[in-house]
């Protein structure tokens, strides 16, 4: 998805820059060492030490939805579904 946009990858930590932000950005950056992590909410990928700080980020600007009215909510056999 990142690319669409015309961005580039960090080789280091995962994040995505413009070209330009980007060559600043790893003159500073250094390598995590670990994974890159895809956290579930946006996709956007992070490396390992990173991704709870972010998931708290992400989940604070996208919350789960809440459901405002009982009728759109349907109860079969003891799981909820969603009406569309």
């Amino acid at each position: 998805m990142w690319k669409q946009f015309g961005l580039s990858k960090c080789e280091n930590c995962g994040r995505t820059f413009l070209p330009d932000s980007l060559v600043s950005h790893q003159k500073s950056c250094k390598p995590t060492g670990g994974t890159l992590l895809r956290c579930p909410k946006c996709g956007k990928e992070f490396a390992e030490k990173k991704i709870d700080d972010h998931l708290k980020k992400c989940i604070e600007k996208h919350p789960p939805k809440v459901v405002k009215k009982a009728s759109d909510v349907l109860q079969k056999a003891g799981t909820l579904t969603l009406k569309n």
